[in-house]
């Protein structure tokens, strides 16, 4: 039933039922996790990262407590922080692709384009199907990387990749008309 209500963004009821699967198995780790977004799907970042450091604690080997807390350190501009829990979930799954694409975003917003590049090539490496989100994602962050080191050429074929997985995406659209600019 959360995960219904989660899927139509009607968050409060989805947390009702997130709540109450914890309260029914405190082992729970994937409803903990979908506790966190239900928080993050409404900006509500204090209470998203409470849910996530209760999965963290009580599921030390997954790394998707960590991840999120990055991401929503992330969000938050938090950048140092957010690479220090990045770091934490790639020393326990060293072969998550999101985990170098959102290294690669912190990079980014740093202005380091260089590392940024480098993360987000080592999240390519490990992404095993070219149709997913989390691979057009990866791609155009990557597209942006070459853009802002001037490397034009490579930039406008990433941005034309990414349009053949999701051709409607007006911000892939808008990117690959600067670049062409």
């Amino acid at each position: 039933m959360g995960s219904y209500y989660f899927l139509i963004k009607k968050y409060p009821q989805a947390r009702k039922y997130f709540q109450k699967a914890n309260n029914l198995d405190k082992n729970f780790a994937a409803s903990w996790i979908a506790f966190g977004h239900s928080f993050a799907a409404q900006d509500e970042s204090e209470q998203a990262m409470a849910a996530y450091r209760s999965a963290a604690r009580l599921f030390p080997g997954c790394h998707l407590a960590n991840l999120f807390i990055g991401m929503e350190y992330l969000r938050m501009n938090n950048l140092q922080t957010a690479i220090d829990f990045f770091k934490q979930a790639k020393e326990i799954c060293p072969n998550d692709p999101l985990i170098f694409n959102e290294i690669g975003v912190c990079f980014y917003k740093l202005k380091d384009y260089d590392q940024a590049q480098e993360n987000l090539g080592i999240a390519m490496s490990f992404c095993k199907d070219t149709n997913s989100q989390t691979y057009e994602s990866v791609l155009l962050n990557l597209a942006h990387c070459h853009r802002k080191n001037k490397e034009y050429e490579s930039a406008v074929s990433l941005y034309e990749q990414c349009l053949s997985i999701n051709s409607g995406q007006a911000s892939t659209l808008a990117a690959l008309g600067f670049t062409l600019h």
